[in-house]
């Protein structure tokens, strides 16, 4: 999906979330990309990295309404599990790419979603490859 904010292809858009925060961008849904303004959007990025065991910090607090505020955040995960709640810890006991669904509310009932994408490592497994600063 290597395209500039504001093309189209087929029924979908990649847009800015919002002005002044770099690297955020969501797939449109076809009423947006047929020119309805987009008035709220999920936002549970930025994604993570993090090793086995190690504590996950998931954020929505970013999301946002244009018409009023937001009202719930409701996190879905992979192994099935759920969670209410602006931000929420995850441990992962096992190396994978997770992606973790976060679906908001505004106070008029209007849902959007967003994925948090978490990739985890095994710290004991060998690395396929090594970065050597070299000047």
């Amino acid at each position: 999906m290597d395209q500039a904010p504001g093309q189209s292809e087929g029924l979908a858009e990649v847009v800015p979330v919002r002005d002044g925060i770099a690297g955020d961008h969501c797939l449109q849904t076809a009423d947006r990309a047929r020119g309805n303004r987009a008035d709220r959007f999920a936002v549970a990025r930025p994604h993570h990295f993090a090793t086995v065991g190690q504590k996950v910090l998931l954020d929505g607090t970013r999301s946002w309404s244009a018409t009023g505020k937001i009202k719930s955040h409701a996190w879905t995960f992979c192994d099935g599990s759920a969670a209410v709640g602006a931000k929420v810890e995850r441990t992962y006991e096992r190396p994978g790419t997770y992606s973790e669904i976060l679906k908001v509310a505004d106070t008029d009932e209007r849902v959007d979603y967003d994925f948090a994408v978490v990739q985890v490592v095994d710290k004991a497994e060998r690395p396929l490859a090594t970065i050597t600063k070299k000047w």
